[in-house]
């Protein structure tokens, strides 16, 4: 579709549109004066007509009803009353032709464009009238202009006892297809009868699928409604070898729940396994350009920034805020997090935060995977090991905690099973340390979309304290964990509390408190039970509800200026 430039003033002047607006229609009673996201049918055309006209004196509504011509008159427009016996079909060229006579009679001014406004589409844009004028304005002299939608389908036709294809009109096909779309029609003056409402010749508008779905139900009203209630919500995320891929997958689960609404990812420079894992999720990614990452996010007009980077600093946050944007942002210690309208932080659990901050692990966000999962049974004697360092394990802590490991359980009967993360580049380096061993002994698996099912096996675990902590809990695995970077140490949730053994930072842990963690709890099973019973208190399936609760009350509040 061509791209068309805007109407300049004396064209507008030249345009009248007639709104259909009959009180009721055949599939909704007291149609144009419903409410859609807040606001009467018929307003919400007034608003759309009002961008192709200079005046609303310009915009005359067509009715039966007396409440439809008041509201009508209040909003500044013409109103042209049929008689009960002609209010069967307002979309008659004659009733048409004798409104816009009538305005023109009133005003001693003869129009150039007529278009035709129904309330069957109510969705349609002032974009897509402005659109179907400049069709006509600037086409190849067409006489009316129709509003349509590009059909994709494969069509099928009769031919004797049989069906055969009529069109193929996919997004591919040389040939296009339109449906004729119930919601516009602009003609020239000049051509207008009381007999035809569309003259040939006659060019098309085309609407997006989005804005030309017809209401034909109670139900359709109710999809329209919900339609317009529709909000743009852009995660702004990191996920590198530092930082891991958790960032990603928690916004992946939220966008996933936020199907209501649109959805949009900006990473920042510097972090292309975000990028690759977003795309693999079929979600629109933006890269973060020159320009600063603000600029970036706001480039994108969005009702909700959601920030999964950690740390975001007070002027990005405070740009967002200015611009009318709600924030929130998520595990941040930032400078930003005083400026967000809402924090969580479900890794630290603190007590001296904010009244915008929600925190502590009852806000963790647990997989899909994990919810329905059978956890880990108590058993006697320790069977299977599970070593398992997040996504990318820069540090390769899983080769190191293998290594150290695979001997002393191999020799007990023990197995180990090791999960590495997508973004774990030590892959080949680690199949050949543990090649010497066989597969009953130990088992690798990389990238794999189960790991609840190789925690469910697990009597132990060794992890890092991200995320996967927390899962750990949910699947009753008591766990050495081994903080990755500073970061790390500073997340309080893996304690013998909670079920875990702590071990410090793994670079400050030698192997041979290692190797002690774990022969201490291979030979006391009273406390690996205490363990095991203390991380029946966790059950993750909650937070997650609890986090969407927060980011939608934010979504429903009130529009930003």
């Amino acid at each position: 579709m061509r791209q068309i430039g805007p109407l300049d003033d004396s064209a507008m002047q030249d345009v009248i549109v007639v709104i259909l607006a009959p009180l009721h229609s055949a599939v909704l009673p007291r149609k144009v004066l419903r409410r859609l996201n807040g606001e009467p049918i018929l307003k919400r055309l007034i608003t759309v007509s009002s961008a192709s006209v200079a005046s609303r004196s310009q915009i005359v509504v067509l009715t039966d009803d007396d409440e439809v011509a008041l509201l009508a008159e209040r909003e500044g427009c013409q109103t042209v009353l049929v008689a009960p016996e002609e209010s069967d079909d307002l979309s008659r060229p004659d009733l048409v032709l004798r409104a816009v006579s009538e305005v023109e009679g009133s005003t001693n001014k003869r129009f150039k464009l007529v278009a035709r406004l129904s309330p069957s589409v109510p969705l349609v844009s002032s974009a897509d009238l402005r659109n179907g004028i400049e069709v006509l304005l600037t086409g190849p002299q067409y006489n009316s202009v129709v509003s349509t939608c590009r059909n994709t389908h494969r069509l099928w036709t009769k031919a004797g006892d049989s069906y055969r294809v009529y069109a193929d009109c996919a997004e591919d096909s040389e040939d296009e297809l339109f449906e004729e779309v119930p919601s516009f029609v602009v003609t020239r003056r000049e051509c207008m009868t009381s007999a035809l409402p569309v003259v040939e010749p006659v060019g098309v508008a085309p609407i997006p699928a989005e804005r030309s779905l017809e209401m034909r139900s109670p139900l359709d009203w109710w999809s329209f409604d919900r339609s317009l209630r529709r909000r743009r919500v852009v995660f702004v995320v990191i996920g590198d070898l530092a930082v891991g891929m958790g960032h990603v997958f928690r916004s992946l689960q939220l966008a996933h729940e936020l199907l209501g609404h649109e959805t949009l990812f900006v990473v920042p420079r510097g972090h292309s396994l975000a990028v690759d894992q977003i795309r693999h999720h079929r979600y629109p990614v933006v890269r973060q350009g020159e320009e600063d990452l603000a600029a970036t996010v706001l480039a994108l007009d969005p009702d909700l920034v959601v920030n999964d980077v950690l740390q975001t600093n007070g002027e990005y946050v405070e740009r967002l805020k200015e611009d009318g944007r709600k924030v929130v942002n998520f595990e941040d210690e930032g400078d930003g997090a005083l400026h967000a309208d809402l924090v969580i932080n479900a890794i630290f659990d603190k007590s001296d935060v904010g009244p915008n901050v929600l925190c502590g692990p009852t806000y963790f966000c647990i997989r899909d995977e994990f919810v329905g999962a059978c956890p880990c049974p108590w058993s006697e004697g320790v069977r299977e090991v599970l070593v398992t360092f997040g996504g990318t394990d820069e540090k390769n802590v899983t080769q190191r905690v293998a290594g150290l490991v695979l001997p002393l359980l191999a020799e007990r009967g023990i197995r180990v099973s090791i999960v590495t993360g997508p973004g774990y580049l030590h892959l080949d380096e680690l199949r050949r340390a543990i090649g010497n061993y066989d597969r009953d002994q130990v088992e690798l698996a990389n990238g794999t979309r189960r790991i609840s099912e190789y925690m469910a096996r697990a009597d132990l675990g060794f992890s890092s304290a991200g995320r996967t902590v927390f899962e750990l809990a949910m699947m009753r695995v008591p766990s050495f964990i081994l903080a990755a970077n500073l970061r790390e140490e500073s997340h309080t949730f893996a304690s013998e509390e909670n079920g875990m053994i702590y071990l410090g930072r793994q670079d400050r842990t030698s192997d041979e408190e290692i190797v002690g963690a774990l022969m201490r709890l291979l030979e006391d099973r009273a406390l690996r039970k205490i363990l095991y019973e203390r991380t029946a208190r966790w059950d993750f399936t909650q937070g997650r509800g609890r986090v969407m609760a927060a980011l939608t009350g934010l979504l429903e509040q009130d529009e930003r200026p």
